[in-house]
């Protein structure tokens, strides 16, 4: 009966802890830190990295904190508030199938940074990308994992906005 009782709590911790994780990831240092180091994320990742001292800050008119990187010409991120309440990631898109390949293995890093399973950013990512090159210049969003995922494409300038934040 003992070992049975000890089972379920073990079970229930468990359950419990995973999905503590799949939610959205407040803390700036721990996204800065997976960001700079994407093999803690994912292996194989090196060359994605962000250099932790890259991050600038530069406070919002109404006085909320804000991080910017610049990690590559193309791509930049920003971490909003403290605790942060949103991140985001805007890129260029070019006719390159490279620089395209990158742009997603950059996007779903910060997804997984923040919180979101790989599974989950990698069929978030799929499906704003599709319903958002079809129709530029929309917002769509999908709330997954207690984390909004929103994507825009611009249509005049070929740039891809992705923003997550807390659900």
């Amino acid at each position: 009966m003992k070992r049975r009782l000890v089972l379920i709590v073990i079970f229930a911790v468990l359950l419990l802890s995973n999905q503590s994780l799949a939610s959205f990831q407040e803390s700036r240092w721990q996204i800065m830190d997976l960001l700079a180091y994407p093999d803690k994320i994912e292996k194989g990742f090196k060359s994605y990295s962000v250099s932790e001292a890259s991050w600038e800050k530069n406070d919002l008119a109404d006085g909320i904190p804000r991080w910017l990187a610049q990690p590559a010409k193309l791509y930049n991120y920003e971490l909003v508030g403290s605790p942060i309440k949103s991140a985001a990631m805007t890129g260029i898109i070019t006719d390159d199938s490279k620089q395209v390949n990158q742009l997603k293995i950059r996007a779903i890093l910060l997804m997984r940074a923040v919180g979101m399973s790989r599974e989950q950013a990698e069929e978030n990512f799929k499906v704003l990308m599709d319903s958002a090159k079809k129709d530029k210049d929309q917002e769509y969003y999908i709330d997954a994992e207690r984390i909004r995922t929103k994507m825009t494409v611009f249509s005049s300038i070929s740039m891809l906005m992705l923003t997550m934040s807390k659900v």
